[in-house]
C-alpha cells in the first residue's frame, strides 16, 4: 500500500509541475523582445502608388534642356525616367534622377531640330528606411566614368538614376541600373570636356512586400542604330528601373528609360559606335 501511495504522489508532482510550466507558458507574451535581438521590418504595401509624367517638354535644337515632373503632395519619388520623342543617335540623356518631391531630365539635343521629353515619376508614400543616396566622383575628359550609390544596411534599391554637372552636348549617361538589390550604377561619357562630375542616386527603402529585381532579355544592338530592351514585372507593378550597356564607346548612350505602363520598364540606346554592342533593361517590382 505505501508503494502504491508513493508512485501516486510522483504522479501527483509531475501533473501539477506541468499544470504550472502550462500556466506560466500561456501567459507568456507572443513576440518578446529578448536583450540582444533585433526586430524584424515586416512586408507592406506600399500606398498611393501612382505614375505622374510631365506630358511633351520642349527640348530645342542644339540645346541642353532640364525638364522635371512632380509627385503628388504626401508621396515621395521611388522611380522614374524620361522618354524622348526622336530617333536621332544625337540626341540623350545627360542625366535622369530623383529629388527630394520628383523626378528631372537633362536632355543633350545635338540635332538642327527640335524634339520633346516626356519625364515619368513612380510615387508613393513614404516606405520604412525611405531615403535618397548620392554618391559623385570625378569624370575626365574622353573617358567613360563608372560610379556606385549604394543603399544602407538593411535597406533595398527601389529606383535611381544619375547625373553630370556638365551643360555640354557631349556629356551623357551611357548606363543607369540597379546593379545589385542594394546599389545603383551609372556610367558617364564624358567626350565634350577636360574634367566633370559623374553622380550616382539611389532610392532606397525597406519591407516592401514582393520585392524583387528583374533583368530582361539581352538585346544585340548593331552599329550606328539605336535599340530598345525592356524588363517586364508580370503580377506585379514597376517601383524603378534602368537600362545597362555592354560598351566602353564614348558614343553609346542612353536615349531613354521609362515605365511604360505599371508592369514594363523600356530603355533605348544610342549605338553611334562602329562595333556591336548589347543592352539590358532593368527593372525593380513590388506587389501591390
Amino acid at each position: 500500500m505505501q508503494r502504491t501511495l508513493k508512485l501516486t504522489g510522483i504522479g501527483l508532482v509531475v501533473v501539477l509541475v506541468t499544470a504550472s510550466l502550462a500556466v506560466a507558458s500561456a501567459r507568456q507574451p507572443r513576440n518578446v523582445q529578448h536583450p540582444g535581438s533585433s526586430s524584424v521590418q515586416p512586408a507592406a504595401k506600399l500606398k498611393s502608388y501612382s505614375i505622374v509624367h510631365s506630358g511633351s517638354l520642349a527640348a530645342p535644337a542644339l540645346t541642353h534642356t532640364h525638364a522635371k515632373t512632380t509627385c503628388p503632395a504626401g508621396t515621395k519619388p521611388l522611380g522614374g525616367g524620361a522618354v524622348i520623342a526622336s530617333g536621332s543617335l544625337s540626341v540623350n540623356l545627360a542625366g535622369s534622377y530623383p529629388s527630394s518631391s520628383g523626378w528631372a531630365a537633362d536632355v543633350n539635343n545635338q540635332l538642327g531640330t527640335p524634339t520633346t521629353v516626356d519625364v515619368y515619376v513612380i510615387c508613393a508614400k513614404k516606405p520604412a528606411g525611405y531615403k535618397l543616396v548620392t554618391a559623385s566622383t570625378s569624370a575626365p575628359g574622353n573617358t567613360q566614368t563608372p560610379v556606385t550609390a549604394t543603399c544602407p544596411t538593411g535597406t533595398k534599391i527601389l529606383g535611381g538614376g544619375g547625373f553630370t554637372s556638365s551643360t555640354t552636348l557631349l556629356v551623357n549617361l551611357n548606363t543607369t541600373f540597379p546593379d545589385s538589390a542594394t546599389s545603383w550604377s551609372v556610367a558617364l561619357n564624358n567626350s565634350g570636356v577636360p574634367s566633370t562630375t559623374a553622380s550616382a542616386v539611389a532610392v532606397c527603402g525597406k519591407g516592401v512586400t514582393g520585392w524583387k529585381r528583374v533583368t530582361g532579355t539581352t538585346v544585340t544592338q548593331p552599329d550606328t542604330t539605336q535599340s530598345a530592351a525592356t524588363a517586364q514585372c508580370p503580377g506585379f507593378d514597376v517601383l524603378g528601373g534602368g537600362v545597362h550597356s555592354s560598351s566602353a564607346s564614348l558614343v553609346v548612350d542612353v536615349n531613354s528609360s521609362y515605365p511604360n505602363g505599371s508592369n514594363v520598364w523600356v530603355g533605348f540606346e544610342n549605338n553611334g559606335s562602329a562595333a556591336t554592342d548589347s543592352i539590358e533593361a532593368y527593372a525593380i517590382c513590388a506587389k501591390l
